[in-house]
């Protein structure tokens, strides 16, 4: 191998001439200082190994299959890598460090390994320091494979980077045959290394990738983030019947404290809860043609009453057909405006009966042709408010305050801040006269209608026939409002407030607010752990938040504490908190909330935790609402004139964010506009109706209205 010799010229060609990699080269060479030892093997025969061999090729390969790296990249690192390694695995292993070096041509002949490290130090253009001798212990000799300091890692040759290892040395004068092929195959292995390092320059250092639980994350691909989410903190899980779901109890118990607030503000406002039939009569919702016309793509109807068993001749099997046509469909709840106001019109016969004040809690179903779990389903759970007034005025009066109703909980429960305003005609609810809405940010900057509230007016009253005498002893037909909101809410604050680790809960709604998780690494402390975190959380459930008791769980299962913590970080608990046997020598506990980053830990003395417990779980509330709120107002944006609006819709901007414009357009123009650029306009905010006089965005006609728009679920 004589340095002459055009493979070892090949070695040294100019770097310029090869193509320039999309990541630095040296995440191949040394991996936490173990590249050396584990892709070439502690023997020098293992230099020629396939098995050695093939995991970095593997590596290269899979670096290439990742998009890193173009074909002709690929090709070069493994053309070099192969002429690199030929030349080392060749070199016989009673040659001394000198004659390797000058073999492989990065050294003159009779030079002593000071003098060959000193000139390899050189050819590439770093200080000794970085790879030096240490002469210790007599009798013995260390390798140590370890990463330098921080401020020696990194070694730069045009871009180049390489870490080197220290070789730690006995006494000189007594180096044995072993110690000295020991030397020699480290020196091997840190020429190689650096000859394959100098070969390729490298662009500015890429910082890696951060490990996350949830894969891919919110920047990755939002919606398949959403579905993952969903599956870690084992919410909900699609059914064999298409577009249904089956909630979970993690999910379900999320639904039930939702259900159990709202449930108690609507009482404390008179309402009453009652239910009402799943099937509604065809007819029924014939007698309201728009609120018919709003539902007829998504009705499910039952056109048969029974079914009756038929044998197949040719298979032998049993099928169950259809039989016993009904006189007159049913259509499957997609609302129940039509069946409650049938029960209005038996129950209302003077003013004396009203106001009708009806809650139910109760499933519908609308065939979604794209579901999405929690957001669009063709069967949900919901809770649908019916009122029926003597008045136009009172009516209102009940449609706005439901309508706050629905924005206080939201924020108080989920911690999601909404914006408060009216639909246009174009949005409104079928057959209603106004619309109101509560409509909410989530992370990829779209929105959701998290809640509605709506003045029927007289519509459906005259079309079921809901009369009363009033005070004049005359015959009046009753003014009606509806209002409801689903477990689109759990969707809504997973997107809102969950990460790149799983979801995230806002106390109130969490299952379980604290976890306790007992760290019993000696079997003979172990008791008395799991009975110090049982104590304490007797003393937690003493406490309340809110109007309720703190739930506290002692999650006491034989599982290590990695995959405890993991779990419940997945599932978004609140508080978790930590007890070993320090901490119940410290009396301390070691807190971990779930609005910081995971590995983020406190330390609290346990009487000092027990004394601030709640202002900490308010804390977490607060911390999640004002974040929400701040992600909102960045990204809502005013616009004035229709070039920026357009351009702010471009499809290579998918989710932009939302625009507040001033807006006087007829809900033909909106329709246009809307089906155009695939937005609609979100709401009419209740505090952006009275502004300063501008033109139009779409049309220049004067307005002091202002209208939001955003791409929506």
């Amino acid at each position: 191998m004589d340095p002459g010799n055009p493979a070892i010229a090949d070695l040294r060609r100019p770097m310029q001439q090869v193509p320039t990699l999309s990541l630095p080269f040296h995440c191949v060479l040394a991996r936490n200082g173990i590249a050396a030892r584990h892709l070439l093997g502690k023997e020098h025969d293992q230099l020629k190994s396939p098995k050695r061999t093939g995991k970095l090729h593997q590596f290269i390969t899979e670096t290439f299959q990742s998009g890193l790296l173009d074909q002709s990249q690929l090709a070069a690192i493994q053309d070099r890598f192969n002429l690199i390694f030929l030349q080392v695995s060749r070199l016989p292993l009673q040659l001394t460090i000198d004659q390797q070096m000058v073999k492989l041509g990065l050294a003159p002949a009779g030079g002593n390994d000071h003098e060959l490290y000193a000139n390899l130090l050189e050819r590439n253009e770093i200080e000794q320091r970085f790879c030096k001798r240490q002469f210790r212990h007599p009798g013995s000799v260390q390798h140590q494979h370890k990463s330098l300091p921080a401020e020696e890692r990194n070694i730069l040759k045009d871009g180049a980077k390489v870490t080197l290892h220290n070789g730690t040395l006995e006494n000189p004068n007594q180096i044995g045959k072993a110690p000295r092929h020991s030397v020699k195959f480290l020196s091997i292995q840190t020429s190689f290394f650096l000859c394959l390092a100098s070969t390729f320059p490298n662009p500015p250092p890429v910082m890696a990738k951060p490990k996350n639980a949830i894969t891919p994350t919110r920047s990755e691909n939002f919606p398949e983030w959403y579905q993952q989410v969903v599956r870690a903190a084992d919410l909900a899980e699609n059914s064999e019947t298409r577009g249904c779901m089956v909630i979970k109890p993690w999910g379900f118990a999320i639904w039930e404290a939702i259900q159990r607030d709202l449930d108690g503000r609507f009482k404390a406002t008179g309402h009453e809860n009652a239910y009402f039939p799943l099937l509604i009569p065809l007819s029924y919702l014939e007698k309201e043609a728009e609120h018919a016309e709003g539902f007829a793509t998504e009705c499910a109807v039952v056109t048969h009453h029974r079914l009756e068993a038929e044998k197949d001749p040719e298979t032998g099997k049993t099928r169950m057909v259809p039989t016993g046509k009904l006189t007159e469909p049913y259509v499957i709840r997609p609302t129940s405006e039509t069946i409650i106001g049938a029960a209005f019109s038996r129950w209302t016969n003077s003013y004396r009966d009203l106001p009708l004040l009806i809650n139910q809690w109760a499933n519908v179903m609308r065939w979604e042709m794209r579901p999405r779990l929690f957001l669009r389903t063709a069967e949900f759970l919901w809770q649908e408010g019916h009122t029926a007034h003597e008045t136009r005025e009172e009516a209102l009066v009940e449609t706005h305050m439901i309508h706050q109703l629905y924005a206080d909980a939201i924020r108080d429960l989920l911690a999601i801040p909404v914006i408060m305003g009216e639909k246009t005609e174009a949005e409104r609810f079928p057959g209603a006269e106004s619309t109101l809405t509560v409509e909410a940010m989530v992370q990829d900057k779209k929105a959701i209608q998290a809640g509605t509230s709506h003045y029927l007016g007289q519509n459906f009253a005259k079309a079921q026939n809901i009369t009363f005498v009033d005070r004049d002893n005359k015959e009046q037909h009753v003014h009606t409002t509806s209002w409801g909101v689903s477990t689109r809410l759990v969707g809504t604050l997973i997107m809102a407030h969950s990460d790149d680790d799983g979801l995230v809960l806002p106390p109130r709604v969490a299952p379980q607010q604290i976890v306790i998780v007992p760290v019993t690494p000696k079997e003979d402390s172990r008791d008395a752990i799991i009975d110090a975190c049982e104590a304490l959380a007797v003393r937690l459930r003493e406490q309340s938040y809110g109007s309720e008791k703190v739930r506290v769980h002692v999650d006491k299962r034989d599982l290590g504490g990695g995959v405890k913590k993991w779990e419940w970080v997945k599932k978004g608990v609140p508080l978790r908190v930590e007890i070993g046997p320090r901490d119940l020598e410290e009396r301390k506990v070691c807190l971990q909330r779930r609005d910081q980053a995971a590995n983020q830990k406190t330390f609290m003395e346990k009487e000092e935790f027990l004394r601030d417990v709640v202002e900490i779980i308010d804390d977490i509330h607060q911390s999640l609402l004002e974040r929400a709120r701040g992600f909102r107002d960045e990204n809502i944006t005013e616009c004035t004139d229709l070039t920026s609006f357009e351009k702010h819709w471009d499809d290579s901007n998918e989710n932009p964010g939302w625009l507040i414009t001033p807006w006087a357009g007829s809900r033909e123009e909106e329709e246009e506009i809307s089906k155009r650029l695939k937005i609609t306009v979100r709401c009419l905010p209740n505090d952006k109706q009275d502004e300063p006089e501008a033109p139009c965005v779409l049309t220049g006609r004067p307005t002091t209205s202002r209208a939001i728009w955003g791409r929506s679920y």
